[in-house]
């Protein structure tokens, strides 16, 4: 048995750096071990018994029990030793608002508005580490053009072994397939950028609020809302988006929150923000739209498969 926790982390993914994060705002010591989604490792047998749904992060504790989404989140708040400045969960009325908060940003779809940039990269100008290198876009437009044929072999692979999981990776796969529109339809992908607009409009107001306590959303100490916020802001940074939604006098309380948090030694640590500091400009449009156009044709293929891929799903 180790002696310390251990994590199963995606790298580069903001909710494998939120978990990464965390444990290193409480002080927790922690081993990590990489899965790469781009390869399809989150669908091996090994991972799948971890994470029913092929799911990132993974928090496994010492008595060796896989732990996901909030129960992973409450876990870590548990590691703290009280000196930290840092509560992750408040008490009392602050709690609830910070559940308030994740829930708020919940309606915000990030991996959509990451990998569908791969198919409407003409929204940015400017894109900065890793998003810098042409290939993570490939493998973005191929992870998500292939995603429901891959759940799909997966859930064949693992029938005979788990039934239970392999139905849960059959409605994964139905549901990408229904939500593909948002990653290449410009009408799917313009609505998930009006949904950042709206949600950010409800935190810029609510750190102005008059009558606030604390400088952060938690209160006085940084907590698990403030440090989800701090990470789609910066990925936000990372598309070269920041300047549409939030700096330039954008939304002013949430640049100067976005600087506040980002230099924060955990979330400098966690996300290297410092140490890389490659970007790339899009100096061409019509090199984009040809790059565009070239994705788009496993794109229409895709969606035009809908309705057979559905009538597979179902059988």
């Amino acid at each position: 048995m180790s002696d310390r926790v251990k994590v199963v982390v995606f790298p580069n993914s903001l909710s494998s750096w939120r978990v990464m994060i965390a444990l290193e705002e409480v002080g927790c010591i922690y081993s990590v071990e990489t899965v790469d989604l781009f390869q399809w490792e989150h669908l091996m047998p090994e991972h799948l018994r971890l994470s029913p749904h092929g799911t990132v992060p993974v928090l496994v504790t010492l008595q060796g029990e896989p732990l996901l989404g909030e129960k992973l989140l409450q876990a870590v708040h548990e590691m703290g030793d009280g000196r930290a400045m840092v509560k992750l969960f408040p008490d009392g009325e602050l709690s609830s608002n910070v559940l308030k908060f994740l829930r708020k940003l919940d309606d915000l779809n990030i991996g959509v508005l990451t990998f569908g940039l791969a198919f409407h990269i003409q929204q940015t100008s400017l894109l900065r580490f890793p998003f810098d290198k042409e290939e993570f876009f490939e493998q973005s437009s191929n992870y998500i053009l292939n995603r429901t044929e891959k759940l799909m072999d997966a859930a064949e692979m693992i029938r005979g072994e788990n039934p239970e999981i392999s139905a849960g990776l059959r409605h994964l796969a139905e549901q990408h397939q229904e939500n593909l529109p948002n990653y290449l339809e410009a009408e799917g992908y313009d609505n998930i950028l009006k949904t950042f607009h709206k949600v950010l409009d409800f935190f810029e107001d609510e750190l102005g609020r008059d009558g606030r306590s604390g400088r952060w959303l938690g209160g006085s100490l940084v907590s698990i809302a403030d440090i989800t916020l701090g990470l789609y802001l910066h990925r936000l940074w990372q598309l070269g988006l920041e300047g549409e939604y939030y700096q330039e006098g954008v939304r002013p309380h949430l640049a100067v929150f976005y600087e506040s948090i980002r230099t924060r030694p955990a979330f400098a640590k966690i996300t290297g923000w410092k140490e890389n500091a490659g970007e790339r400009r899009i100096m061409s449009s019509e090199d984009d739209l040809v790059q565009s156009a070239r994705w788009g044709l496993g794109a229409a293929a895709v969606l035009g498969g809908l309705y057979l891929v559905k009538k597979m799903l179902k059988k």
